[in-house]
């Protein structure tokens, strides 16, 4: 399979070369939901890992980046939080704060990024390797130009390239506060 979901819990519970965790330490219903986020959004990883280069811990970043999720623990399973759509779970205001304990910072605008150049391994060209250069133009309007390289290791579609870079540069202009 090339959907993350899949990849992610095959890493950490295969006995013979991954993680050896047992499925009783997975929350396979989150998994299988974002395995359905992955496949109805195009989210593909196709990548190898060499045995020698790296620990579980980091290959598991790259698949999980693609498939857009973090690793959690929920009480004494392995879960994913995925940057999907869903319902709200939880609603502030005045009657579940605790007085002087909210903090909200904006962020600035001047150090974000506006440009991006992606790197990725293009199925359409023997898999070599493949950089794009993605503007955002509104961003660039309202400061100087800023630009920031990131490797799509296991990323093999131009348009699967395109989106993520879109995504990242429109979390980047968009992301505006912080709320403690």
């Amino acid at each position: 399979t090339a959907n993350p979901a899949w990849i992610v819990l095959d890493m950490l519970t295969n006995s013979r070369y991954a993680g050896k965790l047992p499925l009783e330490q997975i929350d396979i219903e989150k998994f299988y939901e974002w395995s359905v986020f992955c496949k109805s959004n195009k989210l593909e990883f196709n990548g190898v890992f060499d045995g020698d280069s790296q620990n579980l811990w980091d290959s598991l970043q790259y698949v999980l980046r693609v498939g857009r999720a973090k690793l959690i623990n929920v009480g004494n399973k392995f879960s994913v939080a995925v940057d999907m759509p869903a319902a709200p779970v939880m609603m502030f205001n005045v009657t579940n704060i605790v007085e002087k304990s909210l903090s909200i910072n904006w962020l600035p605008m001047s150090d974000r990024i506006n440009e991006l150049e992606v790197t990725f391994y293009d199925k359409a060209n023997d898999y070599n390797q493949n950089t794009l250069r993605i503007v955002d133009e509104t961003a660039q309007s309202r400061s100087t130009r800023n630009v920031q390289s990131i490797n799509l290791i296991g990323v093999t579609d131009k348009a699967q390239a395109v989106a993520e870079a879109t995504l990242y540069l429109n979390m980047n202009r968009l992301l505006l506060q912080t709320v403690t």
